[in-house]
């Protein structure tokens, strides 16, 4: 089984309506979320990122 961890800050987003018709809804969000989504979808199969040497 391949691991992968993504390490940054934890961040929410929150989604207010204007008029008030709906209660306030927050979701997990944030750059460090995002990439491990994308690297799950992604699968085992592929490396998440290039191999480069800077």
């Amino acid at each position: 089984m391949t691991m992968i961890t993504v390490i940054g800050e934890s961040l929410v987003d929150t989604i207010r309506d204007p008029q008030m018709a709906a209660p306030t809804q927050t979701h997990p969000g944030g750059s460090p979320l995002n990439v491990a989504v994308g690297c799950a979808r992604r699968g085992p199969t592929r490396p998440p990122l290039p191999n480069w040497v800077p």
